[in-house]
Formats: structure tokens, C-alpha cells, sequence
């Protein structure tokens, strides 16, 4: 691919059962992809290279009968995190840690709490995984899973009723962010260790419920989206700036952000003007705002996607070059895709937060 062009790339659908298949996360060198597919055995996580295609990562205590997601891998795409149906109880998933050497292993639950459980994402070097667990009074809590040590429990918001789940880490691990009940609603959060959890507000007017979806890798930027009076709206949170809607507030354009590149220049996510029915991937920088993917793809860079309609962008690179999400693909299927971007990447390491 020569330095300006961009390419798009359906990613397939695994052997037997009916076509579908979703692409949820990213490596930081944009060559391993993770998700979802239907396979002959029923809807299996999976893992795809350019080179193997799509390869099926199997269930926990081998059922027989598939259901799950991989949600997030590590930079290096070695390390895969997602929830599978669990051998303990088959009616509730429970999150799992993949590596090609050991296999799909469960994380398990926290101790006083009930079966169910779930990995969003994980940090770049595989070694901690977040989501939720469900706890003792009907509700879940935000968990992180370190290797080899039982789900650390990172609380709640208010005291009821008691539920909270994590979306994602930092890269280095030391900022988590997610949604927990608060005295409000549903409100986003950022956790540290040494602040805990930390709520940030809710964008102007609307029912209050905010969740926060994706963390930049250096923790400073987290994206999710809010409630305003014409809907759902993407935000952009920074310490200087707090919560920021991405689009015009009068545009009619409601939006969730799933994802931001390392240092917070590049938001994708999903969204449009006619209901969440007919959400469309948007790539979202300052200089050029908030536009999709497939207009991006076929106005600035020339290619024909006519044939597709773009439905989410789920993940991006560090360096904002990598986009991959899904869509209906030319034959009316559910298709993974990924999308380059190369001079995303290059205004991605100029920005600097002002």
C-alpha cells in the first residue's frame, strides 16, 4: 500500500452455520483483528490475520455448543479477552483470557457473588483484563483480572443498587473507565488506584445516563457517550476540559464513541439522524470533526463502497491508522471489516491537547 493510500477489507465468516461475523478489537500494529462469528457449532469467538483469515478460539470446558465474543486483544495480538458460555453454569457467560499456548481459560467470578462475568478490554501487554462480574444482590461490579490472581473489585459509584461494570484500561493499566449507578443515574467513570472511582457527569439536558466506553492509552482521554434533549450524544473527557460533545448540539446527530487512539486525536464510534436502527461508523478529529467512515473512505481517499453500509467502528489503532468495526457487506450479510487510514496516523502524532 503506497504511504497515502487507503484500503477496506471485509474480513469473512467462519465454516458452517449462516453468514455473520463482527469485529470488536485491534493490535496496535493493526494486523490482528478479534470478534465474533457464526461457526458450524453456533456463535464463536475468533481471531483474524491476513494471512490465516479468520481462525475460531473455541469454548470453554468444551460444550460442544458456541456462544461468545472475544472484545479486546493485546498490542502485540497475542493475548485475547472476551466472555464464552461457562462449564459451571451454561446459562451465564463468564470471561475468558485466550493465548494461542493455553487456550480459551475462564477468569471466574468474585467469591461472594453469583455466576456471570465478562472482558471488555485488556492492557497492552496482556496481563490485566476488565469487565464485570455479577454480584451477590442481582446486579454486577466493575472487576479487573490480573493474571493467575482472582477479579479485583473496583466498587460503585453510590451504595445502591449496586451495580457497576468497567469498559476499558489504559494501556499501562492504571486507568479504568465505565459506568456505575450514582446518586444521579447511570454515570461514566475513571478509576485509579489511588483516587478510586470518580464519576464524570453527564452532558447537558436529557434523562441523566452517561457511560464512558474507551480510554486513551496514556488515560488522559475517555470517550462514551452522554444524554442531552436531542438524545444520546458521543463525548470526549479530559481533566481540562471535562465532558465534550463531539458533534453540533443542534444537529440531530446522535452518537456513541466506542474507541480513541493513543493520545485522544482519533474517535470512532457509530451514530446518525434516524434512530440507533440506522447508526453508520463515524472517524471523528479535531481538524475535520465528526463524519463517516465510508464517506471519509470513498470521497478523500476515492474507493467504492456503494455496496456497503458501514454500521460501527468498534476499535482504532494507537496511531489512529487501523479502523475496524462492521456493517452489511455487498450481499446483505453482517461482515467484519477493517479500514486504513494512512494520514489519520500522521495528524494522530502531531496533536497535543491544548
Amino acid at each position: 500500500m503506497a504511504q497515502d493510500d487507503a484500503s477496506f477489507l471485509g474480513l469473512g465468516d467462519l465454516e458452517g452455520g449462516h453468514v455473520w461475523s463482527v469485529a470488536y478489537g485491534v493490535s496496535a500494529d493493526g494486523t490482528v483483528i478479534v470478534g465474533s462469528s457464526h461457526s458450524a457449532r453456533g456463535h464463536e469467538p475468533c481471531r483474524w490475520t491476513s494471512g490465516e483469515g479468520l481462525i475460531g478460539l473455541g469454548d470453554l470446558w468444551g460444550l460442544g455448543v458456541l456462544d461468545g465474543n472475544a472484545n479486546s486483544v493485546s498490542a502485540d495480538g497475542q493475548v485475547v479477552v472476551g466472555w464464552s458460555r461457562s462449564g459451571v453454569n451454561p446459562s451465564y457467560n463468564e470471561a475468558f483470557r485466550y493465548t494461542e499456548a493455553g487456550g480459551i481459560v475462564g477468569l471466574g467470578d468474585i467469591a461472594d457473588g453469583t455466576p456471570g462475568s465478562n472482558a471488555f478490554d485488556v492492557t497492552a501487554n496482556g496481563s490485566t483484563a476488565v469487565g464485570y462480574t455479577h454480584n451477590s444482590l442481582g446486579g454486577r461490579v466493575a472487576v479487573c483480572w490480573d493474571t493467575n490472581e482472582d477479579p479485583f473489585v473496583l466498587g460503585y459509584l453510590t451504595v445502591e443498587p449496586y451495580s457497576s461494570w468497567a469498559q476499558a484500561i489504559s494501556s499501562n493499566g492504571r486507568v479504568v473507565v465505565g459506568a456505575s449507578y450514582s446518586a444521579s443515574g447511570i454515570e461514566a467513570f475513571r478509576w485509579t488506584k489511588k483516587a478510586g472511582m470518580m464519576g464524570l457527569g453527564d452532558l447537558s439536558g436529557g434523562v441523566f445516563s452517561s457511560k464512558a466506553l474507551g480510554v486513551s492509552a496514556n488515560g488522559r482521554v475517555i470517550v462514551g457517550f452522554g444524554s442531552t434533549l436531542y438524545g444520546q450524544r458521543a463525548f470526549r473527557w479530559t481533566r481540562q476540559r471535562g465532558m465534550v460533545e463531539l458533534a453540533d448540539p443542534e444537529s440531530g446527530f446522535e452518537s456513541k464513541a466506542l474507541a480513541v487512539s493513543l493520545n485522544g486525536a482519533v474517535v470512532v464510534g457509530k451514530g446518525g439522524t434516524d434512530g440507533a436502527l440506522f447508526f453508520e461508523a463515524f472517524i471523528w478529529d479535531r481538524m475535520n470533526g465528526m463524519r463517516l467512515v465510508k464517506d471519509v473512505l470513498e470521497d478523500d481517499f476515492g474507493l467504492n463502497l456503494s455496496s456497503w453500509r458501514l454500521v460501527a467502528a468498534t476499535d482504532v489503532s494507537p496511531d489512529g491508522s487501523t479502523i475496524v468495526g462492521h456493517g452489511r457487506n455487498p450481499d446483505g450479510n453482517y461482515e467484519g471489516w477493517v479500514a486504513k487510514f494512512p494520514r489519520v496516523a500522521r495528524s494522530d502524532r502531531r496533536f497535543r491537547e491544548k
